[in-house]
């Protein structure tokens, strides 16, 4: 029971304590690794999903954005007016962010903002779009196509933010569908897995997504 340390604690507490560490960092572990297969089997569900909703579309399945790789994104959400959309433009045109080496950065305006964003925003930066639509054309007023978007410019689109499942009732099968008509048309997807705020800011999106 000798005094170790510079706490002056007892060798049997200093080994409880370094048990509790070695505790703490197997279940960290054992948390990463099931977020990673709780990702690739989200990957194969909607692959699986795209490849049985694309024949009835009359398109061949794409898995185009399905990829890995470092990413920022900013999403505006249905935030601010031209006039403060340009002056953030502004101060993301003067950052020095060393994109080639250390990420890919996507700006996701309101839709009414991407054309003006597109004109004004430096070109080591990407333009994205917070939505787009299952449907590849037709009759769907208010709808904007992933094709569309492509046409325009956008590289990107986000589909499955939380707010769109909770508020709009979107599920698995309709963020599937959104990202196999983007991938179709070329388009990158970020898909969110829809955590809410209150799951996040309490540290259990882990729990929230598995």
């Amino acid at each position: 029971s000798e005094a170790i340390g510079s706490h002056g604690e007892t060798r049997a507490t200093f080994l409880r304590r370094c048990a509790h560490v070695q505790a703490r960092r197997r279940n960290n572990a054992s948390r990463n690794a099931r977020g990673r297969q709780r990702s690739e089997r989200e990957v194969l569900r909607w692959k699986e999903t795209a490849a049985d909703v694309a024949p009835r579309a009359g398109r061949r399945p794409s898995t185009v954005g399905l990829r890995r790789c470092r990413t920022a994104a900013a999403d505006l959400k249905c935030e601010g007016s031209l006039s403060s959309t340009n002056e953030l433009i502004r101060e993301y045109n003067r950052g020095n962010v060393p994109t080639e080496d250390a990420a890919e950065v996507v700006v996701l305006p309101a839709m009414c903002h991407l054309s003006f964003v597109l004109s004004k925003l430096r070109r080591d930066f990407a333009v994205g779009a917070q939505d787009c639509s299952r449907f590849a054309e037709g009759a769907h007023s208010g709808e904007v196509t992933a094709s569309a978007l492509r046409e325009m410019g956008v590289k990107w689109v986000m589909v499955g933010q939380p707010e769109r499942r909770h508020e709009l009732g979107e599920d698995d099968k309709t963020v599937a569908e959104k990202t196999n008509a983007a991938t179709t048309a070329g388009l990158h997807v970020i898909a969110c897995v829809g955590e809410s705020i209150a799951e996040r800011e309490a540290e259990e999106t882990t729990e929230a997504v598995l």
